[in-house]
């Protein structure tokens, strides 16, 4: 058995065994950065693991594409799990992570898409980008009480997670009507949403608020949002429309990139800013009617929106950013104000 491992001090570099349930051996503080697919390729044969309590760190893509595993116990040592640690595990359908542990790493169980049910521990303080994302049987998710820190991106793709909970003690993140909120900011809605009402008194869409909500076909804007995030609503394949409400003063870049199902738009004259990509890939997009305060098309603003036949550039623009319509093919005409000074290439 012991040919079977191979470590370095406290750290289990690799692992070159049979599989089936496998027991890692005691006095392991470490399961090192691919230990279980950097060599050994015969994902689908291993089963299960058992840690010893001494171990404290899973590390990067310790278990990544371990497809077979159906069942891991954490033991109470653990403090972190790094970046992708279990992605991929497809098997696993249930997980308890043990009091102790402090962050989740970046895809750390990401496309685990077996995965049901999980629990996570008081001392949690962090959830990192994409930790769960595409975990697709996933139907709920508490947050608890010591979490500070939670990427909106931590849960995309999550196609069974029809809204969050979160301990009423936790001072810094809130649930309304299933959104993720902190203090006025939007920060996450579910990716298993067809609607959603965003709630009177939020003042910002929140950066990746609705990436990837690819269910979503109405969202409601109350009058009290004043910002509209980076990537907001990207890649939402399924809205169809949309109503800004006249409170919102600026549009961030991508944020309606790739909504694919989107047909027209009007924008309020209170915006005064709309970023790069902004529309990038709307391919069913055929009108949008652009404020009047805004003084500048953003770089790649309509990029790739094939179906767009009318714009109409407010009369204040004074620039057009590059490949600000590269590709919209649909277009025929467009009339260019006599104050533009500078059309990028």
């Amino acid at each position: 058995m012991e040919h079977e491992f191979h470590t370095k001090g406290e750290t289990l570099e690799y692992y070159l065994g049979p599989g089936g349930d496998v027991v890692i051996p005691d006095g392991i503080a470490k399961i090192g950065k691919e230990a279980f697919n950097l060599y050994w390729r015969a994902y689908d044969t291993l089963t299960s693991v058992r840690f010893p309590d001494s171990v404290m760190k899973i590390g990067k893509r310790a278990f990544a594409c371990c497809s077979g595993l159906t069942r891991i116990t954490l033991p109470a040592g653990v403090k972190k799990i790094e970046d992708g640690a279990f992605s991929r595990c497809s098997g696993l359908t249930s997980l308890t992570i043990p009091e102790g542990v402090t962050t989740i790493g970046d895809d750390a169980f990401r496309e685990c898409t077996g995965l049901t049910e999980v629990t996570l521990p008081d001392s949690l303080k962090k959830i990192n980008k994409y930790a769960f994302s595409g975990c697709t049987g996933l139907t709920s998710i508490r947050i608890p009480k010591g979490v500070r820190e939670i990427d909106p991106l931590a849960f995309t793709g999550c196609t069974g997670l029809a809204g969050y909970s979160v301990d009423g003690e936790n001072k810094r993140y809130e649930v309304r009507d299933g959104l993720l909120m902190q203090g006025g900011t939007l920060v996450s809605c579910p990716a298993g949403r067809t609607n959603a009402v965003i709630p009177k008194g939020v003042t910002e869409i929140g950066m990746d608020a609705f990436f990837g909500c690819s269910m979503l076909t109405n969202v409601y804007i109350p009058d009290s949002v004043t910002l509209i995030g980076r990537n907001a609503f990207w890649k939402c394949a399924g809205l169809t429309e949309i109503t800004i409400p006249a409170s919102v003063t600026r549009i961030e870049g991508f944020a309606f990139g790739y909504c694919a199902a989107l047909v027209s738009l009007t924008i309020p004259d209170s915006v005064s800013e709309i970023g790069v990509y902004a529309f990038t890939d709307c391919a069913a997009l055929t009108r949008i009617d652009l404020p009047e305060g805004i003084t500048e098309l953003s770089d790649n603003i309509f990029y790739h929106c094939g179906s767009l036949s009318e714009v109409k550039i407010p009369n204040h623009v004074t620039r057009i950013g590059r490949e600000a319509f590269s590709d919209c093919a649909g277009i025929t005409s467009l009339t260019i104000p006599e104050g533009v000074a500078k059309i990028g290439h």
